[in-house]
């Protein structure tokens, strides 16, 4: 299956059906207020008549090739710990679908995926660019020939490159009554130059890409939909080209969090709302007691020196909690993992135990990133093992000699503290027995929980202090925001938290 975007993108349509185009004051075309003046069809004609600068070919898509090319990409997929594919398509192409009647047959695709996918526990969404191949029984309306086995797609993914886009009829077939991801790129510059692929946005020339985004963000939400957006809670797409995203400051990320009303999916008809977004708005901390407590994270600082917003969350008897989906797990004083579900977390609950008392099988500190749990052992070194293996008692391998003494991993890099209280640093796919660990910022400190831009920890006075993640440093301070007496802090996040 070929992946990738198609050209041209999205104007909007108003309430009264009528395309409507912002007022630019001004009379030259799009190529000329850009300065450029790309020709699209002068781009295509390139490409397809020069193989030098033919990026990739092109599938049709239909049941027969999905058995024929589901069943490989289904067991890598599987094999990474992933709980879905999403197909990425270029939408509807001339030059494919005439070639005759049927060439493409994206529903069929998926159909005839579903039962490859279902046999190894994975969902499937796919990009229905401009709505081409949509078919609404594929969320559960109407006759299944698939019998009971559910919607076809997990979720709707919209992506939009036509310009003006009829959103009105597109929220009326797929929004309004199902949560869905609505994806329409806000481009790289307020010029939205056509050199980058950007006519989808002819009709915002002069404004910001993250201005246009918390617009369209806003949009979906008001229908009950998502959109594609902010990435690790620091960057944002530009483009279909996801890595090459834009960074967000501290400004920008106040800025989203104030304009975007991500409240209104609460109330949104037919979206089933999870318990994350409850527990991500609180801050946990295991106290000198060995248990856990919690505090509303808009309350923390607002009076350090008192105890006043902690609320008992758990029993003891553990030292170190980490939070991860739904499950928080701890370590505890005998060293044994054990774990409780978060909607399940009271302080009558009990913990259940994952793994053994034995001294060679004993963590100070935990991190978990899908399947993988890392540990920090008694010797101090990163240890590491297979989190659905631990209830078989297996043995721990060594990941890293460098002596911590706690761990978080967040986003794509795993954070710990060193021996000297410091904060270090690796990319954790980079992470060897023997990989350099980057110093961040001074210490003395252990236990790291990150939430939005807010890198917390717990000082040599037990003591709760934080500081910004993005301008860490050697001689960057740590401010108190709460004197209670702690050994570690935790927080659900990894993205953007509202």
């Amino acid at each position: 299956l070929a992946q990738g975007g198609a050209g041209g993108e999205c104007g909007w349509t108003g309430e009264g059906g009528e395309e409507e185009e912002e007022d630019l004051g001004v009379e030259e075309s799009y190529e000329e207020l850009c300065g450029c003046a790309i020709s699209s069809g002068s781009k295509e004609a390139a490409a397809s008549s020069n193989p030098e600068v033919r990026l990739l070919d092109v599938v049709a898509i239909d049941a027969a090739w999905a058995l024929r090319f589901v069943p490989r990409w289904s067991e890598f997929v599987s094999s990474l710990k992933f709980s879905g594919i999403h197909w990425s398509t270029f939408g509807k192409l001339g030059f494919i679908e005439g070639r005759g009647k049927g060439a493409q047959d994206i529903p069929g695709f998926l159909r005839a995926a579903l039962p490859i996918l279902r046999t190894r526990g994975l969902e499937q969404t796919l990009s229905f660019v401009d709505g081409y191949g949509w078919d609404p029984q594929l969320i559960g309306r109407g006759v299944n020939w698939l019998g009971n086995s559910g919607p076809v797609i997990a979720f709707p993914y919209w992506e939009v490159w036509r310009n003006p886009m009829p959103h009105q009829e597109y929220f009326k077939t797929i929004g309004s009554t199902r949560s869905f991801v609505f994806a329409c790129y806000p481009g790289y510059s307020k010029y939205h130059c056509c050199g980058q692929d950007e006519v989808q946005n002819k009709g915002s020339y002069g404004i910001m890409p993250k201005d246009i985004g918390i617009v369209r963000w806003n949009h979906a939400i008001d229908h009950g939909g998502s959109y594609l957006f902010i990435g690790d809670g620091f960057r944002y797409a530009q483009g279909p080209f996801l890595p090459n995203s834009a960074k967000l400051s501290a400004e920008d990320i106040v800025d989203i969090q104030t304009r975007v009303q991500l409240m209104k999916k609460i109330s949104a008809p037919g979206l089933v709302v999870g318990e994350d977004g409850y527990h991500s708005e609180f801050l946990y901390a295991v106290r000198e007691d060995h248990r856990v407590y919690r505090q509303a994270l808009a309350t923390v600082g607002e009076n350090a020196s008192s105890d006043e917003g902690w609320a008992v969350a758990s029993k003891g008897d553990v030292q170190v909690v980490v939070l991860d989906g739904g499950t928080i797990y701890g370590v505890d004083t005998a060293g044994r993992i054990v774990k409780q579900g978060l909607s399940e977390l009271t302080p009558h609950s009990e913990w259940h135990e994952l793994s053994p008392a034995e001294p060679a099988k004993r963590v100070r500190s935990i991190a978990v990133r899908g399947d993988t749990i890392y540990g920090v052992s008694h010797a101090n070194n990163v240890l590491r093992q297979r989190l659905s293996r631990l209830k078989h008692h297996e043995d721990w391998t060594v990941a890293s000699f460098e002596q911590v003494t706690s761990l978080l991993i967040h986003g794509k890099t795993i954070y710990a503290t060193n021996l000297a209280g410091q904060v270090v640093a690796q990319e954790i796919d980079d992470l060897e027995k023997h990989s350099e660990w980057r110093i961040l910022a001074a210490g003395p400190v252990t236990s790291l929980a990150v939430h939005g831009n807010d890198l917390y920890a717990v000082d040599h006075d037990s003591q709760i202090v934080k500081q910004p993640l993005d301008t860490l440093s050697l001689h960057s301070p740590w401010t108190v925001v709460s004197s209670t007496n702690v050994l570690s802090v935790a927080v659900l996040s990894g993205v953007i938290t509202f």
